[in-house]
Order: structure tokens, then C-alpha cells, then sequence
């Protein structure tokens, strides 16, 4: 077993998202698996700690952990217990979750199923209290993976989560404080901390947590940047703006970018300036995954001063980004739907590719396949289709594909034509039909794996 940079213990569970009409789109989640994940996008070495059923639910978070190298030396199988579910139903422009947690494997964890040599080999420990409340004996298995962590000389980071479903605040508030004087950074959110303390100003709140005992306390604001405190001394951090669709998994981004950066250069204000950029890119796309973006992209973002999209030529090649080809995905409006439906037919092959997509389909895109990275760019309108124009001059993409459409009035000609043009000079794959963006993914998948 090598030595991790962040473990991640708790629980994880595969996702349900409702797309309408009798269809569920499967994916994974469990804020410890989203924070690991994070982590390993900004280049730490990061492991989860948990256990699952010996089911294909348990086999499907194994497969995407290991395609996003977050190792899985300390991960359980239990022959006699489910892997855990939950599904999501949009209405009203709010999400309803419903849970199949009780039971569980991972509701079983305790501190004799405890990973011990994983613990030993970890520099810093991640735990949410999520994990805490979910079993008889959760609570405890915790509590013992934090001494033992910290009594191997590791870093013990604590998420102190509430989540009412599970256990009152009255019923968890002295878990919670207990586990916050044991951490050596408390990362926690606006919200949930006013509900802790019962105060309202945000530096009375970290001036709360330190009188609790907590060693630092990063704290997001929302769409307001973060605020750090540390011995008294606390420094804020400036939001970063984002083209904001959807803030599903937000702190757990922030989480594992943070922890990252930290343990990368021992500076939590470097880091957290870091996590702002990191989750503010996170919102600009559908899932709590599958918008996370990687170190080169934060990096991109931080040297343009800006939490934009990436500017061409500097996150998106495709050696930058990693194995992942690069893809550009446009369709006009009456072409949508069947840009939606080929999506879904190539769904397997679109996850080995990192995706960029213009405006609304880029939209509908991450909302149909929530677990596919895709990057939001502008509206084609407004600007979209320019910035994918330069991709391709500047050698950033591995493939195009515009649904275009033949029939509609002579101002998307300007479009095609300038696309077509560019992709010809450069030599780049090029579709605007299903039968040839079938070839484009079939090429772009077999080079990449060549």
C-alpha cells in the first residue's frame, strides 16, 4: 500500500438522477467520494476508505475511482450488505433526494472494520459528519480513525455537516463540536456554521469555532468567496465570478481543493484562494462530479484573473489535461434533441473524453449525462462558437462536432463556415451529421487509447 496524501473515510453511494419520462441517469456520489475526487483532480495522491456491497452498485464506484486514480486499497466489500443509493428528482427548480442508506454496507463501518495500515500511511485524514450519524456504530469508527491518524502523525480534516434527515442538531451538536477540537482544519459553510452557533455574523461564527477549539476554520460564503481563521487572525478570500447553472456538490469541490493545495505547499490562504477558483468552476455545469475541474484548469482560471472557461491554448490540449481527449460539441437549435439522443447512444465513448460545448447544449448536455466533464463556453451568440474557433487555431482540440442545420435562415452559414474553415487549415476531425460524428468519437477514442 503507498502512502496517500488525503484519505477519505465515510460513506458512498451511486446516484439516481431522474431525466423525465420513466428514465434515471446512474452516476456516483457521497460527499467523501466527491471530495477524494477533487483532490485527485488537483493532483494528490488521495484514497477513500469505506465499504460497499459485493454488488454492481459496489462495482461501479470502484470502476469510476479508479478511472480518476483515487486509490482503492482501503475500500471493504461486504458479501452481506448493499452498497448504498439515492436518488435525485428535480421540481420546481429544487432538488428532492430520497435515500436507500439503512443497512448499508458502508452503515456498518466500526472501529474493528477500521483500515489501520491505510490510516498509518495517510498525511491528512478527511471526515464528514455525514459518515458519523449514518450507523450504530459510525459514530465511534470516526472518532477512533481520527485518533489513530493523528497518533500516526497525519493531518485530520472535518467536514461538520448537518443533515437534519439523519440526526437532529440538538442529537449531533456535541458529536460535532467533540470532533471540530480534534481536527487540525474544520471546513465547513456559512450556513450550516450560523445553524451550529445560532449566530449570524460570519466572524462571530469563526470566533465560535475557536472558542470551541478548533485549531483553523475555512469557510465558504456561497457566491462570497471563503474566510479563513486561524489563531484569531482571520483573512478573506474574494469570490471569484462564475457563469453559475448549478451549485450541486460546491463544498466538496472547495473541500478537495483545498486539502490538495495545503498539503501541496503548506499554505492554507495559497490554498483556499485556490478552492474559491476550483469551485466556482465547479457551478458552471450540471453534477456534483463531473464539472469538477483539474489543476491545469484552476490554473488557467488563476492566471487570466478570472473564473472563466479556460483560454485557448492553455488547459485544454490535450497532454495538459491529461489521457482524456478533448471534444467540442455545438448543435443549432432545431438540432438539440439529436445532438442529446447521440450523446446518449455514445455515452461510454464521451466518457473518455473531457468536453467542451457551447451555451444551452453544453447545458442539456450535462443535465441529460450528468457525470460526463463538460465545460460550459459562451452562448454560440455570444461568442461560443469564437472561443471554440480559437481552440482549434491554437491546436487545443482533438475533435469537433456541429450539428448544423441545413435548412435554417442564412445567418447560421456564418457559423458553419467559419468552423469548417479553421477545422480544414488545421487538419481537425470534423462532423455535422450522426453518421459522421459516429466516425469522429470512433477515431478520436482509438487514437487516444494508441
Amino acid at each position: 500500500m503507498d502512502r496517500l496524501d488525503l484519505l477519505c473515510l465515510g460513506e458512498a453511494l451511486v446516484e439516481f438522477n431522474d431525466q423525465g419520462g420513466g428514465r434515471w441517469f446512474e452516476s456516483i456520489g457521497g460527499d467523501v467520494s466527491n471530495v477524494a475526487i477533487a483532490a485527485s483532480r488537483q493532483g494528490a495522491r488521495a484514497g477513500l476508505a469505506t465499504r460497499l456491497g459485493t454488488d454492481r452498485f459496489g462495482d461501479r464506484l470502484v470502476q469510476r475511482w479508479t478511472e480518476e486514480k483515487v486509490a482503492i486499497d482501503a475500500v471493504e466489500r461486504d458479501p452481506t450488505a448493499p452498497t448504498g443509493l439515492y436518488f435525485i428528482r428535480r421540481r420546481d427548480r429544487e432538488y428532492r433526494h430520497t435515500y436507500r442508506r439503512t443497512g448499508t454496507a458502508a452503515s456498518l463501518l466500526s472501529p474493528d472494520t477500521l483500515p489501520s495500515a491505510a490510516l498509518r500511511l495517510t498525511r491528512t485524514l478527511h471526515v464528514s459528519a455525514i459518515s458519523q450519524v449514518i450507523g450504530e456504530h459510525t459514530a465511534a469508527a470516526c472518532a477512533a480513525a481520527m485518533d489513530e491518524a493523528r497518533a500516526a502523525g497525519a493531518r485530520v480534516s472535518y467536514a461538520p455537516k448537518l443533515r437534519p434527515a439523519l440526526r437532529s442538531l440538538e442529537q449531533s451538536r456535541d458529536l460535532i463540536l467533540a470532533s471540530m477540537r480534534g481536527a487540525d482544519v474544520v471546513l465547513t459553510a456559512l450556513d450550516d456554521a450560523r445553524k451550529l452557533s445560532g449566530l449570524t455574523d460570519a466572524r462571530d461564527v469563526l470566533a465560535f469555532h475557536q472558542d470551541q477549539g478548533a485549531r483553523m476554520t475555512v469557510m465558504t460564503l456561497d457566491t462570497d468567496g471563503a474566510m479563513i481563521s486561524r489563531d484569531g487572525v482571520v483573512t478573506e478570500i474574494a469570490p471569484h465570478p462564475a457563469h453559475s447553472v448549478d451549485r450541486v456538490g460546491f463544498g466538496d469541490c472547495f473541500a478537495g481543493a483545498f486539502l490538495a493545495r495545503w498539503m501541496a505547499t503548506d499554505d492554507p490562504v495559497a490554498a483556499a484562494r485556490y478552492a474559491v477558483v476550483a469551485a466556482a468552476l465547479s457551478t458552471e455545469g450540471y453534477g456534483a462530479v463531473a464539472t469538477i475541474p483539474t489543476r491545469v484548469q484552476v490554473k488557467a482560471a488563476l492566471a487570466a484573473g478570472r473564473a472563466d472557461a479556460p483560454a485557448a491554448g492553455t488547459a485544454l490540449g490535450g497532454s495538459e489535461a491529461g489521457d482524456k481527449p478533448r471534444l467540442a460539441l455545438v448543435a443549432h437549435d432545431a438540432r438539440k434533441d439529436a445532438m442529446i439522443s447521440w450523446g446518449l447512444r455514445h455515452h461510454d465513448q464521451l466518457g473518455r473524453c473531457e468536453i467542451v460545448a457551447t451555451g444551452t447544449t453544453g447545458g442539456r448536455l450535462a443535465a441529460a449525462m450528468p457525470d460526463l466533464s463538460v465545460r460550459r463556453l459562451r452562448s454560440g451568440p455570444l461568442g461560443g462558437d469564437q472561443q471554440i474557433g480559437a481552440m482549434i487555431a491554437e491546436k487545443a482540440l482533438d475533435g469537433l462536432i456541429f450539428f448544423t442545420d441545413p435548412l435554417s435562415p442564412l445567418p447560421h452559414d456564418v457559423d458553419v463556415k467559419a468552423l469548417t474553415r479553421l477545422a480544414v487549415v488545421y487538419d481537425l476531425p470534423m462532423a455535422c451529421s450522426e453518421a459522421t460524428a459516429d466516425m469522429v468519437i470512433a477515431h478520436m477514442v482509438r487514437s487516444a487509447a494508441a
